[in-house]
Parts: structure tokens; C-alpha cells; sequence
């Protein structure tokens, strides 16, 4: 089975981001459709952390990731502007 990985294509507030690995290891999940698992750059720790990816619609992609005792689900927008 094939990796995924995503980089940073557009970045208005820090063009210095622009080309950036920020996920890698992308792979679906054995488990549900629509699901998958891989590695999310975490600026302020400066490293890759595991994470659990969904989509529930074309439009949104929410990404779960836990450090210790804490979880948290950031939801990223599809930006159709060119």
C-alpha cells in the first residue's frame, strides 16, 4: 500500500512555510472508510506527531492528534481560490 504525504502549496501569513512536508506517512485505515492515520508536523514542539485523519465532507478535513493526556481536533477548509 502506497504513503500519502501533503506539503504546504499556498501560505498568505508565512510564505516562508510554502514547499513544507506537513504530513507524512499518510495511510488508510483498516479499520473505516474515510479514515486515515499518519504524521502531522507540530511547529511548536518542531516535530512529527501521529494523527488520525477524517473527511467527513469534500469541503473538510479534521485532523486528531494526542500528546500525553491531550487530544485535539483541528479542522481544515478547502480553499477553492486559485
Amino acid at each position: 500500500m502506497a504513503e500519502g504525504r501533503a506539503t504546504v502549496f499556498r501560505n498568505d501569513n508565512k510564505p516562508e512555510r510554502v514547499g513544507r512536508e506537513m504530513l507524512k506517512e499518510i495511510k488508510t485505515s483498516s479499520k473505516l472508510n474515510n479514515l486515515w492515520n499518519g504524521m502531522l508536523y507540530v511547529e511548536k514542539l518542531g516535530e512529527y506527531k501521529r494523527v488520525e485523519i477524517s473527511m467527513p465532507d469534500n469541503k473538510r478535513m479534521l485532523i486528531t492528534g494526542k500528546v500525553g493526556f491531550f487530544s485535539r481536533t483541528v479542522e481544515w477548509l478547502r480553499d477553492d481560490k486559485p
